[in-house]
């Protein structure tokens, strides 16, 4: 991978101009990115990165972004040069931005505070009395501020007594109102709660939900009638997200418990619940669900909690950021992975910016800004223009043998991302949708003709069809025969392979005129005829040598038997009948035949049966 970058950089040893000198006395360093590294082509670079040590929170009509450090509001021109800041809220907090130009914060504070003409007194208040105050007990606090940072209304809540107060997250809805999101409902419990305020500073209401998720809660999107936001337990190892409505009903997700998403890293605690125009969520994470093995997921949330898809993800622990206008949504990852994915969970792009990102904002035109764990905030440039399918390099004719392995492989471009399905002879092959399709042990049934479709939402491209073909293979090769002097003999083979096969034998190496069929027969088997045999199988395809093989020629086959011996001591001239029968308790003679003595004694063998594998017999010899 060849990468190319083009920077320069302010620090504070430059002599600055006026248009730097705020970001300077920060201490700050200002560099502008031409390009980053692009792990996938069609990924948008970084048009410029400045590293303010900031939390990025705004972008406003004009493309300006807006971050804060502590109570001070940086802002950043379209260039990404920070030109003025401003110390709006006289203790830090997380702030907000709406589209008339006011700033709010909110955050933890104790004690007595004036925060710009209106004093509030933070922490246990009626502690050891009413009026008194103890340390160590943190209130809330939310401040309005105009855009010149005069303050407008400033509001404390949270509840009294509370070692577990923890401010987290909160959004700006259209017309002012502030929807927070905070821990500490509970004695001690730290459990998540939206407390919610009008734009003129009056609340509205405070709901509790979740009990037991006290280690971090982050507030998504907003709709009319709901507000989302995700819960984390104690140990990252569960994820949950919550809805509630003005009237403060809470649905969850996942319903039931399942599918079960966590956090590795404590930067997933940067992920957010985003809403689909639908009011669908979306969430990121390790799946935790047995056996599927903490694979990294995207997963789509109906309004009920029952899950609508998951989707597998790079092979790192990624979390949602932000959407866009056209219900893209973008995803951070640990490994500094940066990736676009549509509304149905198909990845448009994915890059890599080399550092993690925590916070993105994306404005009606859809320019993007993002802000990395580091503190520096950047710029995305345009997507590249989308590109239909090309296909580059088709896949290629296969010739194998038969139990072997094949692969087809196709090269294509186009964005945003490919997807692939492969077909045999037409039809699509289940499961076969990446940029190889392998064939592990190949059989007969595999012959065909094979090809790819390769789309994207910008059109299709269907590959040109390559062959799977076999060579010749042995079925059943020769492995040697014993034949009989003066008897016939066939030595034979059974291969298969494309094309046409042909076949030639060969004996001691020295080739067999004529022997060019798949058997080699011998009519009359002489002993010359003992030796090795081979037979070589070819087509247009390639050829396959059968492993010599003995013939071996005996001259007769011979066996051993044993046979019953029937004595006859009698008369000579004389003849007598032999009779058998099978048992003598209730025996049924049977005749087998009449003797003639020649002489006195006389043996008469029963060569009709082995008496190794017959029933037995029992013989007597009658007068004829």
């Amino acid at each position: 991978m060849k990468t190319k970058t083009l920077s320069f950089c302010v620090s504070r040893d430059s002599q600055p101009t006026s248009l730097f000198r705020n970001a300077l006395l920060l201490g700050l360093a200002l560099c502008f990115v031409g390009s980053a590294t692009r792990v996938s082509a069609q990924a948008p670079v970084l048009l410029w990165s400045t590293n303010i040590g900031a939390t990025l929170f705004a972008v406003d009509n004009q493309t300006n972004s807006y971050a804060r450090v502590g109570g001070s509001v940086i802002v950043i021109n379209p260039s990404g040069i920070p030109v003025s800041t401003n110390v709006i809220c006289p203790i830090p907090g997380v702030a907000q931005r709406d589209a008339l130009g006011n700033y709010y914060f909110a955050g933890n504070f104790e004690g007595t505070q004036n925060f710009g003409g209106i004093t509030l007194v933070g922490g246990w208040t009626n502690s050891p009395a009413p009026g008194g105050w103890s340390p160590g007990y943190a209130t809330h606090f939310i401040a309005k501020y105009n855009s010149a940072g005069v303050l407008q209304w400033v509001k404390s809540f949270g509840q009294q007594a509370q070692t577990q107060n923890k401010f987290q997250d909160f959004v700006v809805d259209a017309s002012g109102g502030v929807h927070l999101g905070h821990l500490g409902f509970g004695f001690n419990s730290g459990s998540p709660a939206i407390t919610r305020f009008d734009p003129s500073g009056v609340f509205l209401s405070s709901f509790v939900g979740g009990s037991g998720f006290n280690i971090s809660m982050r507030v998504g999107s907003l709709t009319t009638s709901n507000i989302a936001f995700t819960r984390v337990n104690s140990a990252l190892v569960e994820v949950a997200g919550s809805r509630v409505s003005q009237a403060g009903v809470f649905s969850s997700w996942p319903a039931g418990g399942t599918p079960w998403t966590k956090y590795v890293s404590s930067d997933a605690t940067n992920g957010r619940p985003v809403m689909d125009n639908q009011g669908r969520i979306f969430q990121a994470g390790i799946c935790g669900d047995p056996g599927c093995g903490n694979v990294a997921v995207l997963r789509k949330f109906a309004f009920d909690g029952t899950p609508v898809w998951t989707v597998n993800i790079a092979n790192h622990e990624q979390w949602v950021l932000q959407r866009d206008n056209q219900e893209n949504v973008y995803l951070a990852g640990t490994n500094g992975l940066f990736s676009k994915f549509d509304v149905n969970g198909s990845l448009l792009w994915t890059t890599n910016y080399a550092k993690r990102g925590a916070n993105m904002v994306v404005d009606a035109a859809g320019n993007r800004f993002v802000q990395f764990t580091d503190g520096s905030v950047a710029r995305l440039a345009g997507d590249f223009a989308p590109q239909p399918p090309s296909i580059l390099v088709g896949p290629q004719t296969q010739i194998v043998s038969l139990s072997s392995s094949a692969t087809f492989s196709v090269s294509a471009s186009g964005s945003p991302a490919l997807y692939y399905q492969w077909r045999k002879d037409g039809t699509n092959l289940p499961s076969s949708t990446v940029t190889n399709h392998t064939i592990a042990v190949v059989t007969t049934n595999h012959v065909g003709s094979y090809a790819v479709v390769v789309t994207n939402v910008y059109g299709s491209v269907t590959s040109a069809p390559a062959s799977l073909l076999i060579s010749p293979s042995l079925v059943s090769p020769y492995t040697g025969t014993i034949g009989v002097w003066g008897q016939e003999a066939t030595l034979s083979v059974s291969a298969w392979g494309s094309g046409t096969l042909t076949y030639q034998w060969y004996r001691a190496g020295q080739l067999l005129s004529g022997a060019t069929n798949d058997t080699l027969v011998f009519p009359s088997l002489q002993i010359t005829n003992g030796g090795l045999y081979s037979v070589v199988v070819s087509s247009e395809y390639g050829v396959v040598t059968n492993t010599p093989a003995e013939l071996v020629v005996n001259p007769a086959n011979i066996s051993l038997g044993l046979y019953a011996g029937v004595i006859i001591d009698g008369t000579a001239g004389y003849t007598y009948g032999i009779e058998y029968a099978t048992n003598l308790t209730t025996p049924t003679w049977n005749s087998l035949t009449n003797v003639t003595l020649t002489q006195p004694v006389q043996i008469w063998v029963d060569t009709s049966v082995n008496v190794p594998n017959a029933p037995k017999r029992f013989y007597r010899v009658t007068s004829q």
